[in-house]
């Protein structure tokens, strides 16, 4: 490329030197003939100017030894022109010679760089650079010869240590004893365990599609129970609705909520009462029942409560029934009686009656007892006592 690049700038300076010899030879052309002329007017003046007559012959030799010796510079000069142009011409006639040559050498260059830049383009595209631009500028980025020394090194390392294990492959390899039926073998097995897992593959897809099919049934099952559902439920009301319309159904329904309703106050202190172990609920004929969380939450008679657990039960249910005498608004009395009651208690029950006293007490209520049980004074401090005298008659004692 820079061979290229100086035969172009001598062609440039061969030319530029032509053109100046060819201005040259023109203006000194020029410039002769511009004094032929002169010289012929000259001689003409000399030949018919009647002024020439009347001068002394002195003068007329001198203006001749002037334009002789005049005429003879002119000659030395246009000899020397012509000698310079004979030069200028054979000058002229080498630098085209050269002209020619430099320009054959220019063309096979021209070639040459062609055939080059296509060799160079085709070595582009098989190689991993894209263009000229990339390579120029890969090759113009400075190299850190420190650090491409030392990856060098690393890399023989890397190679050394990557050949010591080639070697220890290829030994090991030879020392591999090869059985090719095994081989065969175990290519065989490996092709049956691919058709086997393809076929799994498939069972895979089937069972999905499958699934999917079931799924969508169990999506329109469950649809359905929800619509039974819906119906049962409509079928409860309707037949809730019938019975109420069908003899005292109304009346044993409104008793029904109400007695339900009872039930739940009733059990905010029988609940508290016994300790969560027993819960008073309605069966479907109206009766109480009660549930003994001590017993696997069993349901069971009323009936077969202990003494002191009747009366808790049967304490809760009339407080119970008295907090709903007073939902029109009036206040819930803080004073009340309990009418014996206590005669059929056993020790133990009655301990649980006056525990369940004492609780209201804490409440803020005030329990009036009438009992004839002795055992109740030893554990009442307040009491009035009503005695019976032969002869005065009913008298009553203060505590």
């Amino acid at each position: 490329m820079d061979i290229i690049l100086e035969q172009q700038s001598e062609m440039k300076n061969l030319e530029i030197k032509y053109t100046q010899a060819q201005q040259k030879i023109l203006h000194d052309i020029t410039r002769l003939e511009a004094e032929s002329n002169t010289l012929k007017s000259g001689f003409k003046q000399i030949q018919f100017s009647d002024e020439l007559l009347n001068k002394n012959t002195s003068e007329i030799e001198l203006e001749i030894a002037q334009l002789l010796s005049q005429i003879s510079q002119e000659k030395k000069d246009f000899l020397k022109i012509t000698e310079e142009l004979s030069s200028f011409q054979k000058e002229l006639i080498i630098l085209e010679e050269k002209f020619k040559h430099e320009s054959k050498l220019y063309a096979d260059e021209v070639k040459k760089h062609e055939a080059y830049q296509s060799e160079r383009d085709k070595k582009i595209t098989e190689s991993v650079f894209t263009s000229v631009e990339q390579i120029n500028k890969i090759l113009s980025n400075q190299i850190q010869v420190v650090e491409e020394r030392r990856k060098i090194a690393s890399f023989r390392e890397s190679l050394v240590a990557l050949n010591v294990q080639l070697t220890e492959l290829k030994t090991s390899i030879d020392a591999f004893d090869y059985k090719k039926d095994l081989h065969e073998t175990i290519n065989m097995q490996f092709a049956s365990l691919m058709s086997e897992l393809e076929l799994q593959k498939q069972t895979l897809m089937q069972n999905t599609f499958l699934c999917k099919e079931k799924e969508l049934a169990f999506q329109a099952r469950k649809q359905i129970i929800k619509q039974i559902t819906e119906l049962e439920e409509r079928k409860a009301n309707l037949d809730t609705m019938r019975k109420l319309f069908t003899a005292n159904g109304f009346v044993n329904y409104v008793s029904t909520i109400y007695l339900q309703n009872l039930c739940s106050v009733a059990n905010e202190r029988f609940l508290k009462f016994t300790k969560n172990t027993l819960k008073i609920e309605l069966n479907a004929e109206n009766n109480f029942n009660v549930r003994d969380f001590m017993n696997e939450g069993k349901l069971r008679s009323i009936k077969t409560l202990s003494g002191g657990q009747s009366f808790q039960a049967a304490l809760s249910l009339a407080l119970a029934l008295s907090s709903s005498l007073i939902q029109s608004g009036k206040k819930e009395p803080d004073f009340f009686f309990i009418d014996e009651g206590f005669g059929s208690q056993d020790k133990a029950s009655l301990q649980i009656v006056l525990e369940t006293l004492r609780s209201l007490q804490k409440e803020g209520k005030i329990v009036g007892i009438i009992s004839h049980v002795e055992e109740l004074k030893e554990e009442i401090t307040s009491f009035i006592s009503a005695q019976k005298d032969d002869y005065q008659g009913s008298y009553i004692i203060q505590s």
